[in-house]
């Protein structure tokens, strides 16, 4: 549910809270990016690469608070670690992630991305174009685009 800011300052200043404040027990809205993205599209890597991974289209990868299911690495419920999906320069890709993969055009010069660790592990390197677009940088330079 969408936000309505003025009803919540509204609301905020009727329970005697500060604008802006959230009531006691209150859960903070999770992240845009914490949602079931769906594999739409194979890019990057060779075509031999692209026509294996083919069959990845259409298989979901499922960001949960608590949880991660990915078909592409192993499903985490155990010191899931998300703190390191920030707001970053576009710029900064490779030195974050590295140079395996040819990086695909953003629309802005920052993106949300980062690794998603599992048990210390980093188990998958995410970016977020926005809330209907990402990518899942993949091996062999594939880069699995979700929606």
């Amino acid at each position: 549910m969408k936000s309505i800011p003025a009803l919540s300052v509204l609301l905020s200043l009727s329970l005697g809270l500060p604008a802006g404040a959230q009531p006691a027990g209150a859960q903070p809205a999770a992240p845009f990016w914490q949602k079931t993205w769906t594999v739409t599209a194979i890019e990057g890597a060779t075509t031999q690469d692209r026509a294996l991974l083919s069959s990845a289209i259409g298989l979901q990868v499922v960001m949960k608070a608590d949880a991660l299911t990915d078909p592409f690495a192993e499903d985490c419920t155990h010191a899931l670690n998300y703190d390191d999906i920030k707001s970053r320069p576009v710029a900064d890709l490779g030195q974050h992630f590295g140079g395996s993969w040819k990086w695909p055009a953003f629309p802005q010069p920052q993106a949300t991305y980062g690794w998603i660790r599992c048990d210390g592990s980093n188990v998958g390197a995410f970016a977020f174009v926005d809330a209907q677009k990402a990518y899942l940088f993949y091996e062999a330079g594939a880069v699995l685009v979700l929606k």
